[in-house]
């Protein structure tokens, strides 16, 4: 065994390669660190004697907590920047092999609970179609939802597509980890690789069969993830987030690939995994106790990946293979719940990070996991003691944050920039949707802030969150109901306002977009959440030129979604097969 691998897969990896890439693992962290560590000297100076020494103390620790997530994220994106003017990623991976699938048998699951049945058929349809002409794959949909009625509908449109396609009901406790444990159970034996895809997903032929051929080449992979592109949005908030992922996320993706490398993190679907290492490894233990904290693990991806790892199985982000696509919440209320769910998975992850094994790697993304939303109440705190500690100097901290931010978005633009094809994305029109995105985000940041903080105290008091049917088509919201649901940020900004008429020297600069942003979140929500079929300024290179699965799936979603009377070929795409085995 060398550094963990399996014997069987260490012959894969030399030496002085695994040297390098442990080098690689380990600079990334020690240069966030650094660069944390000198943000908090000056931060420490910047307070100077005039507080006090406890609270001096106090500060300066939860802004070192807060500091290093943000220095990791800029090295990151600036690793990422550079990895995307070179064009390709680190040569770690070996390259696909030409005829991958020679010897292997692959899967594609699609694990879904309470999803509209013409969104998981219709996209299903489009992958099989797009996949057929590039590897032979069987196709599988295993359900936990309960509701007959919802049953029903999945069945109709199962037949509607075929029995080419199989489909299973998994009653039991558990959600969509139970689900792919089902098919490792029933089919695992049939098939080397299973790939992993969302109700909302969609993934073309060819990367399917890169996919393949990615893991026929490279024996100590146990898991392959492609980033999911965001699509499909018809909102002006789903919009937002198409752009910012065109525009800012493939230097974040490029980055992590750098320094992670074989430590990757895993985000639950659009991934392939090796069905042996993950059915021996990654069956998820109930934690103790009960909801919220104990119990079935929500975030179940991060600590599947950290179980792989431990075994001594590789888990890769492969963002250089594109042709992996998702959607994104249409409205700020689904935003939220969804991160509430994330929450209170993420934060399960305090009981695991100490688990007997895991890789330093896999223990840092546990930790981002978690400071992912304990930062909220964390700036909250800091920034309140911080206020009434040292109000003039409030403002130069806060600045420095929003440089850091600017800067990251700067390098996306730039990015797209120097690296797009001619003509295929104008100038002008990039900056003005960096511009607008970036207004509406100052704006949406403080919400949600609040929402997170929110969170954290309903779980805190004992409030499980479930596993609420997801609303994908941003479903119009009555303004009372946007009223309600952000009665906190409006009492909270009120609130703040009340006390800076008081103490006038705490309304600086800053502060102004945070009040504004809190007493206006019912509108910002009714804004952002509005339809919009304009896209000169958000509109983004896969919206005005969707490729071949894109446009294919969105035609089958309405025919299945709308046309309940109408027949729809149920014959399988030509070069599919019967799944083996039975049902």
């Amino acid at each position: 065994m060398i550094l963990g691998l399996p014997a069987a897969q260490a012959r894969s990896r030399s030496v002085p390669a695994i040297r390098r890439a442990a080098r690689a693992r380990g600079s990334v962290p020690v240069a966030a660190l650094v660069l944390a560590l000198a943000g908090t000297g000056v931060f420490w100076w910047q307070l100077g004697s005039s507080v006090h020494s406890g609270l001096r103390v106090g500060l300066a620790l939860v802004f070192l907590v807060l500091c290093l997530n943000v220095s990791l994220f800029v090295v990151t994106g600036v690793l990422g920047f550079c990895a995307l003017l070179r064009g390709r990623p680190p040569s770690a991976l070996a390259p696909a092999r030409v005829e991958p699938g020679r010897g292997s048998r692959t899967a594609v699951l699609f694990p879904v609970c309470d999803e509209e049945p013409g969104l998981v058929f219709g996209n299903l349809r489009a992958v099989a179609e797009s996949a057929a002409g590039e590897l032979v794959a069987d196709f599988f949909v295993i359900s936990n939802s309960r509701d007959p009625a919802q049953l029903a509908a999945e069945r109709q449109a199962w037949h509607r597509v075929g029995d080419w396609v199989r489909y299973r009901v998994r009653g039991g406790p558990g959600r969509k980890a139970a689900n792919v444990q089902e098919f490792c159970a029933v089919w695992g034996d049939d098939y080397d690789y299973l790939v992993v895809l969302d109700a909302d997903s969609v993934m073309s032929g060819a990367t399917l069969r890169q996919l393949v051929g990615l893991m026929d080449a490279n024996p100590a992979a146990g898991l392959i993830e492609v980033p999911g592109a965001p699509v499909g949005g018809r909102t002006v908030f789903a919009r937002l987030q198409q752009f910012a992922a065109a525009v800012y996320g493939p230097i974040c993706a490029w980055g992590n690939r750098v320094w992670q490398r074989g430590n990757a993190n895993y985000h639950g679907h659009n991934a392939i995994i090796r069905i042996a290492p993950f059915r021996a490894h990654c069956r998820l233990p109930e934690l103790p106790g009960g909801p919220p904290f104990g119990g079935e693990i929500l975030s179940h991806d991060f600590v599947e990946a950290a179980l792989l790892r431990r075994a001594g199985w590789e888990v890769w982000s492969a963002p250089e293979l594109g042709g992996s696509y998702e959607s994104a919440p249409p409205t700020i209320v689904e935003y939220a719940r969804r991160d509430r769910r994330w929450c209170q998975g993420n934060l399960q992850h305090l009981r695991v990070i100490c688990w007997p094994g895991l890789t330093l790697t896999s223990r840092l993304h546990l930790a981002r996991g978690v400071l992912q939303y304990l930062a909220a109440p964390l700036w909250l705190l800091f920034v309140a003691a911080h206020l009434f500690a040292a109000p003039p100097r409030a403002g130069a901290l806060v600045l420095g944050f929003v440089a850091v931010w600017l800067v990251m978005r700067l390098l996306g633009v730039l990015g797209v920039l120097l690296t797009r094809r001619r003509g295929s994305w104008p100038a002008g029109r990039l900056l003005l949707g960096a511009l607008t995105e970036l207004v509406t985000s100052v704006l949406v940041w403080p919400v949600l802030v609040l929402l997170h903080t929110r969170f954290i105290v309903a779980l805190l008091a004992g409030r499980d969150t479930g596993w609420p049917q997801p609303d994908r088509d941003g479903a119009p919201i009555p303004f009372r109901r946007l009223l309600w649901f952000h009665r906190v940020e409006l009492g909270t900004g009120a609130g703040v306002a009340a006390l800076c008429a008081v103490y006038p020297a705490l309304l600086t600069g800053w502060l102004v977009p945070v009040l504004a942003a809190w007493l206006g979140a019912a509108g910002l929500s009714a804004m952002t959440g509005r339809r919009s079929r304009r896209t000169f300024l958000l509109g983004t290179e896969l919206e005005r030129r969707p490729g071949p699965v894109l446009r294919r799936a969105a035609v089958l979603r309405v025919g299945y979604r709308v046309r309940r009377a109408c027949s729809t070929s149920s014959a399988p795409p030509a070069g599919a097969v019967a799944p083996r085995g039975a049902g």
